[in-house]
């Protein structure tokens, strides 16, 4: 192992594991150097290299890793309410910040997920007749993460990386572990192409009558509940006997179940009449809207919920003179449409489309707390603490005349709140039709051609909005990178790697079998690292030494990610975010 290679792990674990954007001191040293002792035994190595035997040479290389593992010293811990950047983001340039309602200023317990699991099962049975053997499922918070994708051709669910791989050992069909090879089989590899991940951009022509083929669950936490049914055995079992078609309306009754409870109302009046059981309590959200009004900043909260429900709950955390905080409240947004520059619920004719000026829009309407209209007119401005349904962000821009370079946005998952994905379908009478996420043909028109691409919208790159993700699960991912046998663990799996990369070949039977032992400690060192976040699928964040897939659409999106929207009180009003460099493959280390 080269010198320049050892005295740069101590800075790559280092800064692997550091707070990358919080007023304390940076975690860490700047790279301390090997130490002297070590640092000659293994010049000793490589200068009487030709005198060892190959076995020899590698057991020494071995120790002298060993040596090094307990040698560097340990990371600090990373504060679990830590705010980190991927975009730089100058906080005192800010005029204006922005808020979703669900999972970013209100968060919600377990029973809550249980409680759409329970009623999403109850409608299948009752409604849909299907199997009441259904009703004993019992709901596991713990067996799924955000981020996976499930496969409705096949019934697996799987994690997919930042390139679109499927990693290894993640792959399930209920709760039983799909074996490696089958996985392949189905896939002739491990590679997804872009074409089936919804959220991806279309790279194939295809008719519109054919379904997605893939669901992504890291939408929200909706989204999650319905990937937890698909893990039932009891369900998985009935798809097994259904021919493809047949597997699409589970998965659609699935989501149109899941649909009902939101949409019906059933679900806010469950919150509404019992918030101390749904709702976590959280004092700081008060003191941060307290902290921003106090340093004239314009506070908005754009949601698609009613708004009697966001009242209610705005009521019980924050307290009954809540709106006094914003200076726009919007409910019943319908986003992610919301986003594009008009948002209109009518399908958009040709001329529209290529020619902005005659476009149709919402107008922003007030209403009352219980969502009654006050007015049936448009407003042509604003009133601080008023409630308004409707309306679209284009709208938004000319009524506040807010700098929208100026504007940070809070969502529970950016990619989801901001990123619109829409494509343009041409049947042979030349109407446009917009689709998003599912494929709804209209009667007695089956051959629609994919014709362009997806096009992503999202406010960031179209208005220059700077983004913020709340990601909860950050919380507790943090925890657990914090021990000290996570970070002994991952230090030993960073030395082994570079020992791995300088050392590839033996030319001897007992150095291959040295060199075989080694790939063996990484794998059992890989799994201990995900295993450590959960059992079955790992880190939301990571797949193994790669991003998964859902951090790759973090990063794409989000100016930056924290675990709770009150994280921002430890951040100074002007504050500058920095991202930390990091090399690039080709960089010298």
């Amino acid at each position: 192992m080269s010198k320049n290679i050892l005295q740069c792990i101590g800075r790559f674990y280092q800064q692997s594991c550091r707070c990358l954007c919080k007023i304390t001191p940076h975690f860490g040293h700047q790279g301390s150097s090997l130490p002297e002792c070590l640092r000659q035994k293994n010049e000793v190595v490589e200068q009487e290299k030709s005198r060892l035997t190959e076995a020899e040479y590698f057991r020494r290389k071995y120790a002298n890793m060993e040596e090094l593992a307990k040698t560097l010293p340990a990371a600090q811990p990373v504060e679990t309410d830590a705010v980190f950047v991927n975009k730089e983001v100058r906080l005192g340039e800010l005029d204006v910040y922005g808020f979703d309602y669900d999972y970013t200023l209100v968060n919600y317990t377990n029973a809550l997920a249980e409680f759409i699991f329970q009623e999403t099962i109850g409608l299948l049975v009752w409604k849909w007749k299907y199997p009441q053997e259904l009703l004993s499922v019992k709901y596991d918070p713990n067996f799924l993460i955000r981020g996976l994708h499930y496969d409705i051709k096949t019934g697996f669910i799987m994690k997919v990386d930042a390139f679109k791989n499927i990693q290894s050992g993640t792959v399930y069909k209920g709760l039983r572990p799909v074996p490696y090879e089958v996985v392949q089989s189905n896939y002739n590899g491990l590679y997804i192409p872009s074409a089936l991940l919804r959220g991806s951009v279309h790279t194939k022509v295809r008719l519109a009558h054919q379904r997605p083929e893939f669901v992504q669950s890291n939408a929200d936490f909706s989204n999650l509940n319905q990937i937890c049914l698909f893990q039932d055995h009891k369900i998985t079992q009935m798809m097994d006997f259904f021919d493809l078609p047949a597997s699409y309306a589970v998965c659609s009754a699935i989501e149109n179940a899941v649909h009902t409870i939101h949409e019906s109302g059933l679900l806010h009046r469950t919150i509404i009449k019992h918030p101390e059981l749904y709702i976590k309590p959280n004092p700081l959200l008060r003191e941060l809207l307290i902290h921003l009004a106090s340093y004239g900043k314009s506070l908005f909260l754009i949601s698609n919920s009613g708004a009697s429900f966001i009242n209610e709950g705005m009521n019980y955390v924050v307290g009954r003179d809540w709106r006094k905080f914003f200076d726009v409240i919007i409910v019943g947004a319908n986003k992610p449409d919301f986003f594009r520059s008009n948002s209109s619920k009518r399908p958009c004719c040709f001329s529209t489309l290529f020619n902005p000026a005659i476009s149709d829009f919402r107008p922003f309407r007030a209403v009352d707390e219980n969502g009654a209209f006050l007015s049936w007119e448009g407003v042509s401005k604003f009133e601080s603490g008023q409630l308004y349904l409707g309306g679209s962000l284009d709208l938004l821009k000319q009524l506040t005349k807010w700098q929208l370079q100026r504007v940070l946005y809070f969502g529970d998952h950016v990619y989801s709140d901001l990123a619109v994905s829409c494509g343009i379908l041409f049947p042979s009478s030349f109407t446009i039709i917009f689709f998003k996420s599912w494929m709804h043909v209209q009667k007695g028109v089956l051959k629609f051609i994919w014709f362009v691409p997806h096009w992503h919208l999202d406010a960031s790159n179209q208005w220059g909005w700077a983004t913020a993700a709340v990601i909860p699960e950050l919380e507790k991912e943090l925890t657990l990178i914090n021990t000290s046998k996570y970070q002994d663990n991952l230090r030993r799996l960073i030395l082994l790697e570079e020992l791995l990369i300088e050392n590839q070949y033996a030319v001897t039977a007992v150095g291959q079998s040295i060199l075989a032992s080694w790939r063996r400690e990484r794998d059992t060192l890989r799994q201990f690292s995900k295993s450590g976040f959960n059992p079955h699928f790992g880190s939301v964040f990571r797949s193994f030494h790669k991003y998964s897939y859902f951090a790759q659409r973090l990063g794409l999106y989000a100016s930056m990610y924290t675990s709770s929207v009150t994280n921002l009180l430890h951040l100074p009003i002007n504050h500058v975010c920095y991202p930390r460099r990091t090399l690039l493959p080709h960089e010298p280390r």
